[in-house]
C-alpha cells in the first residue's frame, strides 16, 4: 500500500507530503508507523466490538502477562528513548515524563489485569439482573 492509499489522498498530494516528511527524519519514520497503527486499531475495533466478554478478558490477561514478561525489554527500550531525548536536548521535565521504572511497568501489567476483573464482574452483575423476574 502506497502513502497515497494510506492517507486516501491524490498522488501529487502524497508526493508533496512524502517530500515534507523526508525533510524531518523523525517524522519520516513516525508518520507511516502511526498511520499503520491507526489502520490496525480500526480493524481491531471492529473485531473487538463483536468479541465475547470471556474473549476480551482472556486478551486483557494475556496482555498483562506479556507486559510482565517483556519488562526488561520495555525498560531497555525506554533507556534508549531517554538517551535519544537527552541527545536532542530535551528538558528535565520531558525526561521525567518519559522515564519508566520497574514499578511503572508492573503497574501497567496489574492495571491491565484489573480491567479483566472489572469487565468480568460487570458482566456477572448484568447477567444476574437479566435473570431476575420483573
Amino acid at each position: 500500500m502506497g502513502l497515497s492509499n494510506a492517507l486516501a489522498i491524490s498522488e501529487p498530494d502524497a508526493t508533496t507530503l512524502a517530500k515534507k516528511l523526508n525533510q524531518d527524519r523523525d517524522l519520516a519514520t513516525i508518520e507511516p508507523m502511526m498511520l499503520y497503527m491507526g489502520r490496525r486499531a480500526r480493524e481491531a475495533a471492529a473485531t473487538l466490538a463483536l468479541a465475547s466478554t470471556e474473549a476480551k478478558n482472556a486478551a486483557l490477561l494475556t496482555m498483562a502477562e506479556r507486559i510482565e514478561a517483556a519488562a526488561p525489554k520495555i525498560l531497555e527500550a525506554n533507556a534508549q528513548d531517554l538517551e535519544a531525548a537527552r541527545a536532542k536536548g530535551r528538558d528535565a521535565a520531558f525526561l521525567d515524563r518519559l522515564a519508566l521504572k520497574e514499578s511503572g511497568v508492573a503497574a501497567m501489567a496489574s492495571s491491565t489485569a484489573f480491567f479483566a476483573s472489572v469487565e468480568a464482574s460487570a458482566s456477572s452483575r448484568a447477567a444476574s439482573r437479566a435473570r431476575r423476574p420483573i
